[in-house]
């Protein structure tokens, strides 16, 4: 009789333990965003000094947001839904003289490796998007943390380091729950949980209420709210006490804190203060208005195949008729293998744009020689590290087709001979293993030795020779299982 009376209620016990607000751990996932100590004492300062501060004149912010799709470019939230979620958020910030706005479009990020967004690599999104100067939002269909467990949200916090990396992440379906992304903005412009431990457990009597919890005293003292101790009424319904033993009063309608999401509406005067100082310096390179400039990347050059170990050359149009002045920028050249995904880097080098020139660019470029037969897509992008803030930046690069069959090469080849500086070795055979490559001079006197392994069918390497003095080489190539060959080449 006693182990049945025990049991039910060691278990009632337990369960009650397990649903106080420090072990909610769906609910303490909610937001991705931990505070790191970094204290703004310059904003804090401005912002006492804003005290009952109401602004006649909103300072407008430039919101674009960014979009993860399918591969197809299908899936993922529409213009709609962001401009809805924004204005909610318009509401929410009314108060500290700020408002937010946006574009009419979207950019679209069509990768389904990044619907589900994780929170130790979500920084990843951004070198497919970013525009400077605004506050980047980016939208994914699932978020998570290391222990892939939900997110809702992240905000990055404005430090000095990031001022070219600063994001808002959501998922979609938290976007327009009513207040998650006015949350992650509080985050974006520096206001912590109102539940925060970081420097201390604030006191419900508030003495320490400036160095401790969320660092305002207008706020009250947070035990971390939650679904379970928030009523649907928006009523608190706990009991936890703090430190001092005296019963948590929080305000459940506050944005920062945990409450249930439908509840939260509310910035304090000094939050509100707070933001509008970190916006008069943190952000205030962010801009207002949309950028018309559009830097444009076309083509319609078809490519060859067989182009294995060729210099060849591409063509493509460069508009810059909206640029409004001219513009260095970073523009790379890669050759993506569609089966293996392994990316070749050919180009990486600054260009000079000009603006309101619309001319035809022309690029000789050499295709590496050790490439495996198969289909390639080489990608042409312009302004690679995001220095200009553009209308759009789906138009920034260029893609070709492009195939490699390498089925008309048999044995083993060198090419070319004579050789002024590179001479190339190709070798397509059934044999795979560890090749060793040694290079004689004409009295056979060995000057160069490498050993590369052969996966596959196909196998090339580059060899420089630029250095060696003209004359006749010979270049061996010996395997356990492959037939001892040798070569002579000319070098000029």
């Amino acid at each position: 009789m006693n182990i049945t009376r025990t049991t039910p209620i060691n278990i009632s016990i337990l369960l009650a333990f397990l649903l106080l607000p420090g072990f909610l751990i769906a609910q303490s996932k909610e937001c991705g965003t931990e505070y790191d100590g970094y204290v703004n004492t310059e904003a804090i300062s401005n912002a006492k000094k804003m005290k009952d501060f109401r602004p006649k004149n909103k300072r407008q912010f430039l919101v674009s947001f960014h979009v993860v799709r399918n591969n197809n470019g299908f899936g993922g939230a529409n213009f709609e839904e962001c401009y809805a979620a924004l204005q909610k958020v318009n509401e929410h910030y009314a108060d500290a003289g700020i408002e937010f706005t946006t574009c009419q479009y979207v950019h679209d990020i069509n990768n389904s490796n990044y619907l589900t967004t994780y929170k130790n690599n979500y920084d990843e999104l951004l070198k497919f998007s970013y525009q400077r100067n605004t506050i980047n939002v980016y939208v994914v269909n699932l978020l998570r943390d290391s222990d892939d467990d939900p997110l809702c949200g992240i905000g990055t916090f404005p430090r000095p380091d990031n001022i070219n990396s600063r994001a808002i992440i959501i998922k979609r379906e938290c976007m327009n729950n009513g207040s998650t992304l006015s949350h992650e903005f509080g985050h974006y412009f520096d206001l912590k949980h109102t539940h925060d431990t970081y420097s201390g457990i604030e006191l419900v009597n508030r003495s320490n209420c400036s160095t401790s919890g969320d660092g305002f005293c207008d706020t009250p003292a947070d035990p971390k709210l939650s679904n379970s101790t928030v009523s649907n009424n928006c009523i608190y319904t706990g009991d936890d006490r703090d430190p001092t033993g005296a019963i948590y009063q929080p305000d459940v309608t506050n944005l920062m804190s945990y409450s249930r999401k439908e509840c939260r509406f509310v910035l304090s005067d000094q939050q509100s203060n707070y933001v509008r100082a970190i916006g008069e310096s943190e952000h205030a390179h962010l801009f207002a208005v949309c950028p018309e400039q559009d830097v444009i990347v076309s083509t319609t050059q078809i490519l060859d195949k067989n182009l294995n170990g060729q210099t060849i050359t591409i063509n493509y149009l460069l508009d810059c008729a909206t640029l409004e002045q001219d513009e260095e920028v970073n523009m790379i050249l890669m050759l993506r293998n569609n089966s293996s995904g392994y990316i070749y880097t050919l180009i990486n080098r600054n260009i000079l744009l000009r603006n309101g020139h619309s001319d035809t660019e022309y690029l000789d470029i050499a295709i590496p020689f050790n490439l495996s037969t198969g289909k390639y897509e080489l990608e042409l992008l312009v302004d690679s590290e995001f220095t200009l803030s553009e209308k759009s930046r789906s138009n920034n690069s260029a893609r070709w087709d492009l195939e490699i069959n390498n089925s008309h090469l048999n044995d083993l080849h060198i090419f070319p001979n004579p050789v002024q500086d590179k001479i190339r070795v190709f070798n397509r055979s059934y044999f795979e293993g560890f090749i060793d490559i040694l290079m004689f001079d004409a009295n056979g006197q060995l000057i160069d030795q490498f050993q590369k392994r052969k996966r596959g069918l196909e196998f090339g390497h580059i060899i420089d020779v630029s250095a060696y003095n003209p004359g006749i080489y010979f270049i061996s190539l010996q395997a356990e299982e492959m037939e001892k060959v040798i070569y002579r080449f000319v070098k000029l």
